[in-house]
């Protein structure tokens, strides 16, 4: 879907210019949005998408410093005394956004007796199950928690390494070279398959993403 997506972008556009950082989010927004939670994001074809909207207002606000940012979201409860600021407000209805994912995501799977054995799974398995007292260790709201922290963990953190990574490679042709023939190889023994089992034989993949060491050591 990317590969796609690039390509009907790059037939429109002249300089053949992209945004790597932008099509690195929009592809880990819709991998997370598809693997975790089992939703159509479809940010690669349309990047206004609530999904993007929602990490975008996140990760780059326009008036914010990250310091105040992150200490806004670490201590609300001072702000909300202080009636100084309102996170949900400045992130555009995200509790009811996340909130309205997992009960029609859950309402969806229980109806219809899906199982995809995603993330949102394991929640409702969670949500299903009860303590030695008796209650659910988790409800609709602590699902929504945490769907939120493992989008939003793997969305910024996940975009921000691929750039860096397609950066250095971009500057560094024999590594990408030498990178693109393991991957191959790999491949070629496994099928044509990439499987969780297959990555692992990808030693050269994982000093690259890594860094450790570095790409000029390494090769």
């Amino acid at each position: 879907q990317m590969e796609e997506a690039i390509n009907a972008h790059l037939a429109n556009t002249p300089s053949g210019d992209i945004d790597t950082h932008d099509w690195m989010g929009r592809f880990t927004t819709d991998v997370i949005g598809h693997c975790a939670f089992g939703v159509e994001c479809n940010s690669l074809k349309d990047p206004n998408v609530i999904f993007r909207r929602i990490g975008h207002r996140i990760f780059y606000p326009k008036y914010l410093s990250i310091r105040l940012r992150t200490f806004m979201i670490s201590y609300p409860v001072i702000f909300k005394y202080l009636k100084f600021f309102n996170f949900n407000e400045y992130v555009g209805g995200l509790e009811e956004f996340v909130l309205k994912l997992v009960r029609d995501t859950l309402r969806l799977r229980e109806e219809q007796n899906v199982q995809r054995n995603d993330f949102i799974d394991l929640l409702i398995e969670m949500k299903n199950s009860k303590d030695m007292k008796g209650v659910p260790p988790m409800g609709i709201e602590e699902m929504a928690s945490q769907v939120f922290v493992f989008f939003a963990a793997g969305f910024e953190t996940s975009s921000s390494n691929l750039s860096y990574g397609l950066f250095e490679l971009a500057k560094n042709p024999h590594v990408q070279e030498k990178l693109r023939a393991e991957i191959k190889s790999v491949l070629e023994k496994h099928n044509g398959e990439l499987t969780y089992e297959s990555m692992f034989e990808m030693t050269y993949l994982d000093q690259v993403i890594t860094g450790k060491p570095t790409l000029q050591a390494v090769d």
